[in-house]
């Protein structure tokens, strides 16, 4: 039984050890720890020690004292005493007791708390089976409450609480109140925190809040126990939570369709519950569009924007210290994640409308523009020495200008927002990083397909091809014509030339060109406007 594991202790050491402790014990009990200690022994070997000490070669004829122990599940709270320490102090009680009978008044146990403290219990569970009275603890004193004292306390307090005289009114503190309370009055009277109600006072205030939600959305339970007793600040939080609990389970016999989620101290019908979400929903969408706009502006844009549930509460009443309504609580209850949703459908609405902003520039700028002069480059049969130069012309001004400038352009109006775009454009960008003398118009056209195919870009069909080329014909024949001679121009330099029609037409009929080429751009011509762009480029 020694510390190190190694030895034991002989009888007669262990003899003289159980002198020494029961010297110890005649004024106090002694842990399993200091016994652990003073003995050299581990703290799992101290039951043992003890069962040796009260063994028939130790004890006497069984006269000395029998060592006790009181295991608890954590071993330093564990302890020895005697047998008869423990009738000492019992006896110590009942004399006690019998004085605070006699004077009608509580008094303490005048042993100290440090020497007796774990065996309270023994003694408390005495007193109350066998004396006309009851015990109750107070910081370090061990208190008897004789019931003759209890009774002239109490008597006539809590027979005007029961009898519905009065309200709500404070008793002594202690569990041996409480308990005699219980026991003399029965369901007449409930205890809350350190408070005495009248049960039928209690069951008409609930009452009273079911009649006041049966008329409101919502009701805050809290509010009619401050509003009264300011100073009742315990027994109005714990009063609270029980009324509340109440509200919520007697709801349905009265009729009243609940929420899914209650949060104390609210009461909510399910059409308010629906009223906050929606509102919290709403703020969602806002936010989102709030953060994707911020984004556009940003000088360091974000990877991904996230849902932050604290950027979504924090417009709630900003000047005031505390909600009016429990938004961050039914935030938080929202297990479907509704409002989260929202916000990522919103998130997802506002890429994919951007994406198809960029996905009409890529088809004017790029696809339809190349097809026109791809097809213009093939068309030369006759010459074709002619022909290769012309699509060395054309490899160059693809991909040295017209490819960078639409993306840079895309960027500038921070069209490129998806994480599927920015990886098919960085993708594009790394297959045209090569010189361009490095690379053919096939190789170039062949990046671009892959580039379309990924991102679901339709291939130009003719009858665009057809209009976007009628338009360009139509926009140079203005040119044309206004100017003192012929400007023709084709490839690259045709939308440049194109930029002045602009400042040669009057303001109204530029501004209508504009908008139908935008709409051509957009996909949304008709052939209504087709009629109209043909108009327009006849009159000019």
């Amino acid at each position: 039984m020694s510390g190190d594991g190694r030895a034991v202790v002989p009888i007669a050491e262990l003899k003289a050890r159980r002198k020494r402790l029961l010297f110890e014990l005649e004024n106090g009990i002694v842990s399993f720890a200091e016994l652990a200690r003073s003995w050299d022994i581990t703290l799992d070997s101290v039951p043992l020690a003890i069962n040796a000490c009260n063994s028939s070669a130790l004890r006497r004829n069984n006269q000395s004292p029998l060592l006790c122990l009181r295991q608890s599940s954590t071993p330093t709270e564990s302890f020895i005493y005697t047998d008869s320490y423990l009738k000492y102090l019992i006896k110590g009680a009942e004399d006690v007791f019998e004085e605070a009978y006699e004077k009608a008044a509580p008094l303490a146990f005048p042993v100290d708390a440090r020497l007796c403290r774990p065996l309270w219990p023994d003694i408390k569970n005495h007193v109350e089976q066998n004396l006309d009275g009851r015990c109750d603890t107070m910081a370090d004193d061990l208190i008897f409450l004789p019931t003759n004292y209890l009774d002239r306390e109490l008597e006539g307090k809590f027979e005007e609480i029961a009898s519905e005289s009065a309200e709500v009114n404070r008793y002594p503190n202690g569990d041996a109140v409480r308990d005699h309370i219980r026991s003399k009055y029965g369901e007449r009277i409930i205890l809350i925190a350190d408070c005495a109600a009248s049960t039928i006072w209690w069951k008409s205030l609930v009452q009273s809040m079911l009649e006041d939600l049966k008329g409101k959305d919502s009701i805050q339970v809290d509010s009619y126990f401050t509003q009264t007793r300011p100073n009742f600040r315990v027994f109005n939080k714990e009063a609270a939570i029980r009324a509340h609990a109440e509200v919520v389970s007697g709801a349905g016999d009265q009729g009243i369709v609940l929420g899914t989620v209650q949060l104390y101290p609210w009461v909510f019908k399910q059409e308010k519950l629906d009223q906050i979400r929606q509102s919290l929903v709403d703020d969602a969408v806002k936010l989102a569009e709030q953060l994707w706009e911020s984004e556009i502006t940003a000088s360091n844009p974000s990877e991904h924007i996230r849902f932050q549930p604290e950027s979504l509460l924090r417009p709630k009443y900003p000047q005031k210290p505390k909600m009016e309504l429990p938004y961050p609580e039914i935030l938080a209850s929202d297990d479907d994640e509704t409002i989260k949703t929202a916000f990522l459908s919103k998130l997802a609405s506002l890429e994919a409308e951007t994406t198809t902003q960029f996905l009409a520039l890529w088809h004017d700028r790029i696809s339809l523009r190349l097809e026109i002069y791809t097809r213009g480059c093939r068309a030369v049969t006759t010459d074709a020495k002619l022909q290769s130069q012309l699509t060395e012309v054309l490899r160059d001004y693809a991909h040295q200008e017209l490819i960078p400038e639409t993306i840079s352009r895309a960027q500038t109006r921070r069209l490129i927002r998806s994480t599927k775009l920015k990886k098919n454009i960085t993708k594009l960008q790394e297959a045209l990083q090569k010189p361009s003398s490095q690379q053919t118009l096939d190789s170039v056209l062949a990046s671009l397909q892959k580039f379309a195919a990924k991102m679901d870009i339709p291939a130009p069909n003719d009858e665009d091809v057809a209009a976007k080329k009628e338009a360009y014909v139509a926009d140079l024949v203005s040119v044309a014509r206004r100017k003192e001679g012929v400007v023709y121009a084709t490839g690259k330099l045709a939308p440049k030339l194109l930029k002045t029609v602009k400042g040669e037409l009057d303001v109204e009929t530029g501004d209508r060109l504009e908008k139908l080429k935008e709409a051509v751009k957009a996909g949304k011509v008709g052939e209504g406007e087709r009629e109209e762009l043909r108009r327009l480029a006849a009159e000019l």
